[in-house]
């Protein structure tokens, strides 16, 4: 592989690249087959089915895709139709993306007029693909219809920094939920204080005594009302208070009348005094409805924060009633005729828009503080009238929201404690349900996938938006934007370690459909880029450090500045887990082999790669170090694979970094490397199944193991030490008999474990399980079925 411009990000600060000397394949050679787990689609009927879906939702109207000119290879000039635009200069009237804009709104009617210009601009673009003007043509295409797969990638809330414990066997306790960052609390589906544990299980919130495993708690959660059931998305548990976030309540307020915002009262806040249990039932203390579905929850001190997205509900207001076919009169008028009706009903439908979500957004008759709408791009476009095309759906698509509240107000019984709550966020022109976020103590980070035009590589690539929140004042503020090209895996893809951004982002190449014109916000700092032409599609990894508070431009000194780059990998690999410590940083990319990188970070100007180990078989998708604070063993669990890239089984790997010269792996266990057989666990998708206990080495994994013979189901543990994985096989927990394959039962258990007084507690589906740690001697089991 050569080092030319092509493969060089031009960005302020120094840039350098990591990637491993590889002969490009002479032509006509036969591509090695790309990894697939057993079972898994190719990459052909990937592609056959995403190209399938665009051919079936071409028509409907989502993010403005393309840009171009008609690719007729007729000699004629294309004419386009004969029509005035509805509303003319409507973009140009909403500002570009600059600090002004974190000020967000300082009346409801300002906020109503911007709303406004977004409507009119989406008219504009209802009516250009209704009279077939192909000068701006449109397609619909969701994130789903990517060739590309980060297949990769974890869910939201996966949390796996220990904290220190008791060595004494007797009062070892591990039993918290793992969080990201010292101080900063996280949710899961099953929450202790070390004398009762309490789950969700179905429409239930179930509690037990830890000590002899008695039932104490089963309360049903009213029914919603509506068509769905009530799902309980996380619970926290603050001293003797219960947090939980239940969606399903908002379906039949969303039933009844079409709202602007898909997740209207979409998820409900329930409050619950713990130590009021009794008879199998407790107190509930406050509970409010809430707009946006749920995405995660940090709770810091006694300040509690939701972070909840929404689809904005554009098309039922402002398309479908202007289809030129649904009605006999549209239908007969020609092109000018059908412009200028649509400006006539649009002078009703757009104020009814605008009415309907001010309402639904207010929070006590007062605007939250929002990220002003805007143009998501720091410079104006070189041709207005294109802009106006470009931003005719995509300058808000999702709304992203942080609803927070002081845990204290509720205990103190004041009465408006959750009735009138903090409500900041922003519009994003990405859709809603990419949605990540991570938080420090002072500082949040939303980050929405997006997908535009890159003029370096003449296509489509993904890209990231950024909004930073302030979490030191009295509300939660916009505080810094930003923009990088890739997509973050999840929220350890970051870390802020005062004013500095840590990210680590991929940027996959080789898409269905490409602009012809950048799409949502453009390059926000003033790169130099190559002149190139990329004939086959790339991928290329960065780790990325950028600056809060100190951009170079003025009016957007609010700007994320990027101070430097790292580049890693090969061509076609992709980030598959990485992990961010001060000073430090440990990133694995994976294609058929799994370099591990150990990178410093302690210079946020110069980040570079310390030591590496190349052409590891398989890929790691958990890291957690076994020495904190040194950080400089690393436990690490994924998929062995063969040399092809052939999933053989899960495995589980002790990586040495001590010696950077010698980074190495200590040793690693496969849990099965039968091509006949297969094994996975619960702890590749969400990280709080699994524990892993730094004091005594214990790693308490859930684990389904299935082949022709028969299907295993259960936890394993295992000790781990700095060069040795051993399986303790007689402290196993084999659950296969009260697990079904063939039957979904939504009254489930999420697989997870807590150490509690030196035994480990292990649930999954519907049974419970105590042994000791250390004798693996099983003290009680209960089943929640009976």
């Amino acid at each position: 592989m050569n080092s030319s411009n092509d493969d060089k990000l031009t960005a302020p600060g120094s840039s350098r690249e990591v990637m491993m000397d590889e002969e490009a394949p002479a032509n006509g050679a036969v591509e090695q087959p790309r990894p697939q787990t057993k079972g898994s689609f190719s990459l052909w009927a990937r592609l056959g089915a995403a190209l399938a879906v665009v051919g079936i939702t071409a028509t409907s109207v989502a993010v403005p895709l393309s840009l171009r000119e008609s690719d007729d290879n007729s000699s004629s000039m294309y004419v386009p139709p004969n029509y005035t635009t509805p509303f003319n200069e409507t973009v140009e009237e909403l500002p570009l993306l600059g600090d002004s804009v974190l000020n967000g709104y300082p009346t409801i009617q300002a906020f109503k007029d911007s709303l406004r210009l977004v409507a009119e601009s989406y008219v504009n673009g209802v009516v250009a693909r209704n009279v077939g003007d192909k000068t701006y043509e449109n397609f619909a295409l969701s994130p789903s219809f990517a060739v590309g797969e980060d297949v990769m990638a974890m869910d939201g809330d996966m949390m796996n920094t220990a904290t220190p414990r008791e060595s004494s066997q007797e009062a070892v306790n591990d039993y918290e939920t793992n969080d990201q960052e010292e101080g900063v609390r996280e949710g899961d589906n099953v929450v202790s204080n070390g004398v009762i544990a309490i789950a969700a299980y179905g429409d239930e919130v179930v509690g037990w005594e830890v000590a002899g495993g008695d039932i104490l708690l089963r309360m049903v959660l009213p029914p919603t009302g509506g068509y769905s059931q009530p799902y309980i998305n996380t619970l926290v548990l603050h001293g003797d208070y219960l947090i939980a976030a239940v969606s399903g309540y908002g379906s039949t307020a969303q039933q009844t009348t079409t709202r602007v915002l898909s997740g209207y009262q979409g998820t409900r806040i329930l409050i619950y005094d713990i130590s009021t249990i009794n008879g199998g039932q407790m107190d509930l203390v406050a509970t409010r409805d809430v707009n946006g579905d749920f995405v995660t929850i940090r709770v810091i001190e006694s300040q509690i924060f939701f972070i909840l997205n929404s689809q904005i509900n554009i098309y039922n207001f402002l398309a479908q009633p202007f289809n030129k076919y649904s009605t006999e009169e549209l239908r007969s008028l020609d092109a000018n005729a059908y412009s200028l009706r649509i400006r006539e009903m649009a002078e009703t439908a757009i104020p009814d828009f605008v009415d309907q979500a001010t309402e639904e957004i207010l929070e006590c008759d007062q605007i939250p503080k929002l990220v002003a709408l805007n143009r998501w791009t720091t410079d104006e476009h070189s041709d207005p009238i294109m802009e106006s095309y470009l931003y005719n759906s995509g300058i808000a698509q999702s709304l992203v929201m942080v609803i927070s509240f002081d845990l204290q107000d509720v205990i103190d019984e004041k009465p408006d404690a959750l009735q009138c709550l903090s409500v900041s966020g922003s519009f994003f022109p990405t859709n809603a349900w990419d949605v990540k976020a991570y938080s420090a103590a002072n500082t949040m980070i939303m980050a929405t996938r997006g997908y535009d035009y890159s003029p370096a590589r003449q296509m489509t690539i993904d890209s990231t938006y950024l909004v930073a929140f302030d979490l030191t004042g009295e509300v939660v503020a916009p505080k810094a934007y930003g923009y990088v090209e890739g997509y973050v895996l999840d929220q350890y893809s970051f870390r802020v370690e005062g004013d500095i951004l840590q990210l680590a982002t991929t940027i996959q190449e080789g898409w269905i459909i490409m602009f012809a014109e950048p799409m949502g916000m453009r390059r926000l700092q003033a790169v130099i880029e190559p002149d190139i032409i990329r004939t086959e599609p790339a991928t290329e990894n960065y780790v990325i450090t950028m600056d809060l508070a100190a951009s170079q431009s003025p009016g957007q000194e609010r700007q994320m500045f990027e101070l430097d780059r790292l580049k890693l990998g090969k061509d076609g690999e992709v980030f598959t887990t990485v992990r961010f410590y001060p000073g430090l940083a440990y990133a694995v990319t994976y294609q058929r082999v799994d370099p591990f990188y150990v990178i410093n970070t302690e210079d946020p100007l110069n980040v570079f790669v310390e030591g590496e180990l190349d052409n590891i078989t398989g890929w790691s998708s958990y890291l957690e170090p076994i020495n904190p604070p040194e950080n400089s063993l690393m436990l690490a669990i994924g998929q062995e694979t063969n040399e092809w890239g052939g999933v053989l089984g899960l495995s589980i790997s002790v990586f040495d970094a001590t010696n950077y010269s010698d980074v190495h792996i200590a040793d690693r266990h496969v849990v099965e490397d039968s091509v006949d057989a297969w094994s996975d666990s619960e702890g590749l998708r969400n990280k709080n199944a699994i524990r892993f206990n730094d004091v005594t080495g214990k790693l308490i994994l859930p684990l389904s193991i299935g082949s022709a013979t028969g299907h295993y189901r259960g936890f394993r543990l295992y000790d781990i030490t700095e060069d040795s994985v051993d399986e303790v096989k007689e402290c196993q927990v084999d659950l296969s008999d009260t697990y079904s394959r063939y039957h979904y039962n939504p009254q489930s258990l999420e697989p997870r474990s807590m150490i509690i007084d030196g035994r480990f507690m292990s649930m999954m589906g519907s049974t419970i399980v105590m042994k000791d740690l250390f004798t693996c001697e099983e003290n009680w089991r209960i089943s929640l079925s009976e």
